[in-house]
């Protein structure tokens, strides 16, 4: 069950400019529709926006990391998951 925003502790946001960026949304949204937390995208003026906040900052993490490694898996099909300082 998702908190209220109130209880919110941690907040990640990301943001894709690029020429397919608007043509990512539905496919982030799919993938934020995951998140342990409350999560949201939008595009403003061609910009992909999306973003997380929750009460817990690993769920908080856990949410954002899904979705970077997904987009970066689809800007570079060889690459697989996020950087290695993600896992500091």
């Amino acid at each position: 069950m998702r908190q209220p925003a109130s209880r919110a502790r941690a907040t990640a946001a990301l943001v894709l400019a690029g020429p397919d960026a608007a043509g990512l949304l539905e496919p982030v949204r799919r993938i934020i529709d995951r998140a342990p937390c409350r999560a949201g995208a939008t595009v403003v003026g061609g910009v992909l926006v999306a973003r997380w906040l929750g009460p817990d900052p690993a769920e908080v993490r856990a949410g954002y990391g899904e979705c970077a490694a997904a987009l970066l898996q689809q800007v570079d099909p060889t690459r697989s998951g996020l950087p290695v300082v993600w896992h500091v």
